[in-house]
Protein backbone atom coordinates (compact mmCIF):
# COMPACT_ATOMS: atom_id res chain seq x y z
CA UNK A 1 0.00 0.00 0.00
CA UNK A 2 1.45 3.24 -0.91
CA UNK A 3 -0.03 6.83 0.86
CA UNK A 4 0.16 9.18 -2.32
CA UNK A 5 -0.49 12.70 -3.65
CA UNK A 6 -3.14 12.35 -6.26
CA UNK A 7 -2.83 15.22 -9.06
CA UNK A 8 -5.40 16.13 -11.12
CA UNK A 9 -4.46 18.26 -14.29
CA UNK A 10 -4.37 21.88 -12.44
CA UNK A 11 -4.83 24.74 -14.66
CA UNK A 12 -2.44 23.39 -17.47
CA UNK A 13 0.25 24.58 -14.52
CA UNK A 14 2.73 21.52 -14.89
CA UNK A 15 4.24 21.08 -11.11
CA UNK A 16 5.53 17.80 -11.88
CA UNK A 17 9.10 19.17 -10.78
CA UNK A 18 8.10 20.13 -6.98
CA UNK A 19 6.39 17.00 -5.73
CA UNK A 20 9.70 15.69 -4.82
CA UNK A 21 9.23 17.13 -1.15
CA UNK A 22 8.49 14.12 0.26
CA UNK A 23 11.56 13.65 2.16
CA UNK A 24 10.85 16.96 4.88
CA UNK A 25 6.90 15.13 5.42
CA UNK A 26 8.33 11.58 6.08
CA UNK A 27 11.09 12.72 8.21
CA UNK A 28 8.16 14.82 10.35
CA UNK A 29 5.65 12.51 10.64
CA UNK A 30 6.42 8.62 10.23
CA UNK A 31 10.10 9.11 12.03
CA UNK A 32 12.36 6.60 10.80
CA UNK A 33 10.71 5.60 7.60
CA UNK A 34 12.17 6.35 4.33
CA UNK A 35 10.40 8.46 2.08
CA UNK A 36 10.14 6.01 -1.23
CA UNK A 37 11.83 7.14 -4.54
CA UNK A 38 11.16 4.96 -6.62
CA UNK A 39 7.35 4.07 -7.59
CA UNK A 40 7.33 0.36 -5.83
CA UNK A 41 9.23 -0.88 -3.46
CA UNK A 42 12.60 -3.38 -3.62
CA UNK A 43 10.47 -6.21 -2.01
CA UNK A 44 7.55 -6.31 -5.13
CA UNK A 45 7.87 -7.91 -8.06
CA UNK A 46 6.64 -5.05 -9.54
CA UNK A 47 10.31 -2.93 -8.59
CA UNK A 48 12.37 -1.27 -11.23
CA UNK A 49 15.24 0.88 -10.67
CA UNK A 50 14.13 2.98 -13.35
CA UNK A 51 10.89 3.94 -12.15
CA UNK A 52 12.36 6.99 -10.42
CA UNK A 53 10.35 9.98 -9.09
CA UNK A 54 11.96 13.07 -10.18
CA UNK A 55 14.03 15.41 -7.80
CA UNK A 56 12.45 18.64 -6.09
CA UNK A 57 13.47 21.29 -8.16
CA UNK A 58 11.90 24.51 -6.45
CA UNK A 59 13.39 26.83 -9.62
CA UNK A 60 12.31 24.15 -12.19
CA UNK A 61 8.24 25.03 -10.37
CA UNK A 62 9.19 28.60 -9.85
CA UNK A 63 9.63 28.89 -14.03
CA UNK A 64 6.44 26.81 -14.95
CA UNK A 65 4.32 29.25 -12.32
CA UNK A 66 5.74 32.18 -13.64
CA UNK A 67 5.86 31.61 -17.29
CA UNK A 68 2.01 30.34 -17.09
CA UNK A 69 0.96 33.33 -14.91
CA UNK A 70 2.60 35.47 -17.76
CA UNK A 71 0.89 33.76 -20.44
CA UNK A 72 -2.47 34.53 -18.62
CA UNK A 73 -2.20 37.53 -16.71
CA UNK A 74 -3.03 35.43 -13.53
CA UNK A 75 -2.12 37.16 -10.04
CA UNK A 76 -1.73 33.69 -8.59
CA UNK A 77 -2.40 30.20 -8.95
CA UNK A 78 -4.25 28.35 -6.57
CA UNK A 79 -4.45 24.59 -5.92
CA UNK A 80 -6.84 22.92 -4.31
CA UNK A 81 -6.12 19.86 -1.81
CA UNK A 82 -8.84 17.38 -0.31
CA UNK A 83 -8.06 15.83 2.92
CA UNK A 84 -10.35 14.15 5.75
CA UNK A 85 -11.51 16.37 8.48
CA UNK A 86 -10.83 15.95 11.95
CA UNK A 87 -7.68 13.54 12.06
CA UNK A 88 -4.80 15.46 13.49
CA UNK A 89 -1.94 13.75 11.46
CA UNK A 90 -3.43 14.11 8.02
CA UNK A 91 -4.41 17.96 9.51
CA UNK A 92 -0.48 18.58 9.48
CA UNK A 93 0.74 16.71 7.03
CA UNK A 94 -1.60 18.93 4.56
CA UNK A 95 0.09 22.60 6.30
CA UNK A 96 3.36 21.19 5.81
CA UNK A 97 2.28 20.12 1.92
CA UNK A 98 0.76 24.00 2.00
CA UNK A 99 4.36 24.97 3.28
CA UNK A 100 5.87 23.25 0.89
CA UNK A 101 4.51 24.12 -2.57
CA UNK A 102 3.86 28.11 -1.28
CA UNK A 103 7.85 28.16 -1.74
CA UNK A 104 7.11 29.22 -5.21
CA UNK A 105 6.20 32.62 -5.09
CA UNK A 106 2.44 33.16 -6.94
CA UNK A 107 1.59 29.56 -6.00
CA UNK A 108 -1.22 29.20 -3.44
CA UNK A 109 -1.93 25.43 -1.80
CA UNK A 110 -5.75 25.97 -0.31
CA UNK A 111 -6.50 23.16 2.08
CA UNK A 112 -10.17 21.88 1.93
CA UNK A 113 -11.19 19.64 4.81
CA UNK A 114 -13.79 17.11 4.35
CA UNK A 115 -16.24 15.02 6.10
CA UNK A 116 -15.73 11.40 5.47
CA UNK A 117 -18.28 11.25 3.34
CA UNK A 118 -17.60 13.96 1.34
CA UNK A 119 -14.23 13.17 0.44
CA UNK A 120 -14.80 9.64 -0.78
CA UNK A 121 -17.44 11.12 -2.88
CA UNK A 122 -14.67 13.76 -4.41
CA UNK A 123 -12.25 11.32 -4.70
CA UNK A 124 -14.40 8.62 -6.51
CA UNK A 125 -16.12 10.82 -8.59
CA UNK A 126 -12.30 13.51 -9.92
CA UNK A 127 -13.92 16.43 -7.77
CA UNK A 128 -10.38 17.51 -7.18
CA UNK A 129 -7.24 18.55 -7.91
CA UNK A 130 -4.62 17.05 -5.20
CA UNK A 131 -6.03 14.70 -2.88
CA UNK A 132 -4.52 11.62 -0.38
CA UNK A 133 -5.04 8.32 -1.13
CA UNK A 134 -4.03 4.86 -0.48
CA UNK A 135 -3.55 2.71 -3.34
CA UNK A 136 -3.31 -0.73 -2.21
CA UNK A 137 -0.29 -2.46 -3.69
CA UNK A 138 1.24 -2.33 -6.63
CA UNK A 139 -1.24 -4.78 -8.64
CA UNK A 140 -1.33 -5.26 -12.24
CA UNK A 141 -4.66 -4.96 -12.93
CA UNK A 142 -5.18 -2.00 -10.52
CA UNK A 143 -2.33 -0.26 -12.63
CA UNK A 144 -5.16 -0.51 -15.75
CA UNK A 145 -7.59 0.77 -13.16
CA UNK A 146 -5.83 4.06 -12.61
CA UNK A 147 -3.53 5.44 -14.76
CA UNK A 148 -5.60 4.19 -18.93
CA UNK A 149 -6.72 6.77 -20.37
CA UNK A 150 -10.44 6.39 -19.40
CA UNK A 151 -10.66 3.50 -16.88
CA UNK A 152 -13.14 3.70 -14.56
CA UNK A 153 -10.78 4.53 -11.44
CA UNK A 154 -8.93 6.69 -13.24
CA UNK A 155 -10.55 10.21 -11.73
CA UNK A 156 -6.86 12.18 -11.83
CA UNK A 157 -7.65 12.02 -15.11
CA UNK A 158 -4.03 10.52 -16.13
CA UNK A 159 -3.52 10.14 -19.72
CA UNK A 160 -0.50 9.20 -21.57
CA UNK A 161 -0.30 6.97 -25.22
CA UNK A 162 3.03 5.26 -23.87
CA UNK A 163 1.18 4.42 -20.46
CA UNK A 164 -1.82 3.29 -22.44
CA UNK A 165 -0.01 1.37 -24.58
CA UNK A 166 2.62 -0.44 -22.02
CA UNK A 167 -0.87 -1.38 -19.90
CA UNK A 168 -2.75 -2.46 -22.69
CA UNK A 169 0.18 -4.74 -24.02
CA UNK A 170 0.37 -6.31 -20.09
CA UNK A 171 -3.10 -7.20 -20.19
CA UNK A 172 -3.29 -9.20 -23.06
CA UNK A 173 0.16 -11.10 -22.95
CA UNK A 174 0.04 -14.44 -21.81
CA UNK A 175 3.72 -14.27 -21.51
CA UNK A 176 5.28 -13.42 -17.96
CA UNK A 177 8.65 -12.37 -18.25
CA UNK A 178 7.05 -10.21 -21.18
CA UNK A 179 3.76 -8.94 -18.70
CA UNK A 180 7.14 -7.47 -15.83
CA UNK A 181 8.62 -5.75 -18.75
CA UNK A 182 5.61 -3.88 -20.01
CA UNK A 183 4.44 -2.77 -15.73
CA UNK A 184 7.86 -2.02 -15.37
CA UNK A 185 7.50 0.21 -18.42
CA UNK A 186 4.37 1.87 -17.30
CA UNK A 187 5.17 2.60 -13.67
CA UNK A 188 8.50 4.25 -15.43
CA UNK A 189 6.32 6.31 -17.80
CA UNK A 190 3.91 6.99 -14.42
CA UNK A 191 7.00 7.91 -11.94
CA UNK A 192 8.34 10.18 -14.71
CA UNK A 193 5.36 12.37 -15.39
CA UNK A 194 4.49 11.89 -11.59
CA UNK A 195 1.07 10.45 -11.99
CA UNK A 196 0.80 10.84 -8.67
CA UNK A 197 3.75 10.63 -5.69
CA UNK A 198 4.33 8.04 -3.06
CA UNK A 199 5.36 9.21 0.06
CA UNK A 200 5.46 6.56 2.11
CA UNK A 201 5.14 2.53 1.45
CA UNK A 202 2.86 0.78 3.99
CA UNK A 203 2.63 -2.79 4.57
CA UNK A 204 0.10 -5.01 5.94
CA UNK A 205 0.98 -7.98 8.87
CA UNK A 206 -1.16 -11.37 9.20
CA UNK A 207 -0.91 -12.39 12.47
CA UNK A 208 -2.08 -16.04 12.84
CA UNK A 209 -2.37 -18.73 15.86
CA UNK A 210 0.48 -20.91 16.59
CA UNK A 211 -1.48 -23.80 15.23
CA UNK A 212 -2.46 -22.21 11.73
CA UNK A 213 0.16 -23.26 9.39
CA UNK A 214 1.50 -22.19 5.70
CA UNK A 215 -0.05 -18.69 5.59
CA UNK A 216 1.48 -17.62 2.40
CA UNK A 217 0.24 -13.63 1.93
CA UNK A 218 -0.95 -13.56 -1.82
CA UNK A 219 -1.77 -9.57 -2.13
CA UNK A 220 -2.01 -7.18 0.75
CA UNK A 221 -4.97 -8.42 3.32
CA UNK A 222 -5.32 -12.18 1.79
CA UNK A 223 -3.88 -15.01 1.67
CA UNK A 224 -3.71 -18.12 -0.27
CA UNK A 225 -6.21 -20.60 0.91
CA UNK A 226 -4.67 -23.76 -0.30
CA UNK A 227 -1.53 -23.58 1.37
CA UNK A 228 -3.14 -22.86 5.35
CA UNK A 229 -3.59 -26.04 7.28
CA UNK A 230 -4.60 -26.51 10.89
CA UNK A 231 -2.61 -28.69 13.55
CA UNK A 232 -5.31 -30.41 15.68
CA UNK A 233 -3.73 -32.42 17.72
Amino acid sequence: MMTTVWPRAIAHVDLDQFYAAVEILVDAFYDGVPGPTTFAPETSPYYDPKAVYPAQDVAGAQALIDGYRARTGAPEVVVTYNMVAGIPLQDQVAQMLQAQLQRVNGLRLEILAKDGAGFVTDTTTGNYQLALVAINGVNPDLLWQLFRTGASQNTAGYSDPATDEALDGARLTKDRAEQLTLYKAATERIAGEVGHRSWRYQTTHLVSADTVHGVDPSYNYFLRSDTVWLDQS
